[in-house]
């Protein structure tokens, strides 16, 4: 009864967790400078929303769904990150004192959650539409 619950708001539970994570999560491209991005921060949770989100599907064990879930995450965090730091750095530019990013720092989060989260999800829906059911 309360997975049936659950499954039916999804969505809103993982747009709220992504939303709590652009408020409470610093930047990867707003760090202090000789500290280094928190990147098994970025991949706990978006492996969390991904994982959330395929958890009460049929087609997958579970094996698969952890395995899909991380291997998602990683390849998601690495080209999210990479085009959107050399997209804003295109628009805002770099500092040329530290070498970070000039946009703002609630920008960046909100681009960056929203955009891994949301390609993750989408790249997921896409391939479970065409997987056949292991049983």
């Amino acid at each position: 009864m309360i997975c049936n619950k659950i499954f039916k708001y999804k969505i809103y539970i993982s747009v709220l967790l992504i939303l709590l994570s652009v408020f409470y999560v610093p930047s990867p491209y707003h760090v202090d400078y000789y500290a280094e991005p928190s990147y098994f921060i970025y991949f706990k949770i978006n492996f969390l929303i991904l994982f959330f989100n395929i958890y009460f599907t049929n087609k997958l064990i579970l094996v698969e769904k952890i395995l899909y879930a991380a291997l998602i995450s990683c390849i998601v965090l690495i080209v999210v990150g990479y085009l959107l730091e050399k997209f804003l750095g295109y628009i805002y530019g770099y500092d040329t004192n530290w070498d970070e990013l000039k946009s703002p720092e609630l920008l960046d989060n909100a681009l960056f959650f929203l955009i891994s989260n949301f390609i993750g999800m989408g790249f997921i829906a896409f391939w479970l539409k065409y997987k056949k059911p292991i049983y």
